[in-house]
């Protein structure tokens, strides 16, 4: 079932000139990104046009880290998996 937000937020995003929202179910252990294109619309993408080479699963891997180790060591990994990935802001 789709909540009322789900529908305006994307509008009032779009609305707006925001480039990328990412929807977060963290119990879920799930982010789903989604790009603004030329026609004022939202479609999903894997990678972050923002932080432009982020692979959205590495966030989902993220989540799932922080059920198996302390926040800190999942911060770690983090920082380890995105160190060789060239992030631009």
């Amino acid at each position: 079932m789709m909540s009322l937000s789900s529908v305006t937020a994307p509008l009032l995003n779009a609305a707006l000139g925001i480039p990328e929202y990412w929807v977060t179910d963290v119990k879920g252990k799930q982010v789903i990104a989604f790009g603004l294109r030329e026609h004022g619309k939202y479609k999903q993408i894997e990678y972050s046009m923002t932080l432009s080479g982020l692979p959205i699963m590495l966030l989902e891997q993220t989540l799932e880290q922080l059920t198996q180790v302390e926040n800190g060591l999942a911060a770690l990994w983090f920082n380890q998996q995105i160190a060789n990935i060239n992030i631009k802001e």
